[in-house]
């Protein structure tokens, strides 16, 4: 477990970036599979809330609808980012928004596990078509948005303004918030992927 603090809080955000993928897509995979198993099928369909946006029929205004929504996790994820935490031993702060990407997986997960897509009016396939549709990227937009969130996590988390050390608290001036240029850089890729992922999805389900 100190393997991979120490990599997401690495100074480097590609490194925290190698470190986080395989950590939280397998989260997502674990949680799909522990929804199937353990769930009915479309437990969640009815709460979710894409159901609301299904009063257009113009796939790019869907598009831009979704994305907005899907908005909101980022702001939440970048909230949870200004707070960070470490043990007196390590040498770097570990960000709390990884805690929100983390519940995010288990989220995305179970739904998928569940068939619980507000899109979802024909039989469910199976499950190996499930995961397998995920990776298909121009149909489904899982992926992108997952990716997405992933990328704006690792690209903030050194973003902290309240910074924990076992006890002892600080509290950063906003002013000393800085973004190196492979954080914007990661950042924006991970917008476009969440914005691509939208557009992709309002496709689908029209």
């Amino acid at each position: 477990m100190d393997m991979w603090r120490r990599k997401l809080s690495s100074p480097d955000v590609l490194t925290r970036l190698s470190c986080a993928l395989p950590l939280f897509l397998s989260v997502f995979l674990l949680a799909a599979t522990a929804g199937y198993a353990l769930l009915p099928e479309g437990s969640f369909r009815k709460n979710n809330p894409l159901q609301d946006m299904m009063a257009t029929d113009n796939p790019a205004l869907l598009g831009l609808q979704i994305f907005t929504y899907n908005l909101t996790s980022v702001i939440v994820i970048v909230a949870a980012s200004l707070f960070a935490k470490k043990k007196q031993s390590h040498t770097h702060y570990y960000s709390v928004g990884y805690l929100v990407v983390l519940i995010l997986m288990c989220l995305d997960g179970v739904v998928l596990g569940t068939w619980s897509f507000s899109s979802a009016t024909t039989l469910a396939p199976h499950f190996t078509e499930r995961i397998t549709g995920v990776f298909a990227i121009f149909h489904r937009a899982a992926l992108w948005e997952i990716l997405g969130q992933i990328f704006i996590a690792c690209a903030v988390a050194h973003i902290a303004i309240v910074q924990t050390n076992d006890k002892e608290t600080r509290v950063r001036n906003v002013s000393k918030i800085r973004l190196s240029k492979s954080e914007c850089g990661v950042l924006v890729c991970g917008l476009v992927l969440m914005f691509s992922g939208a557009f992709i999805e309002g496709y689908a389900i029209l």
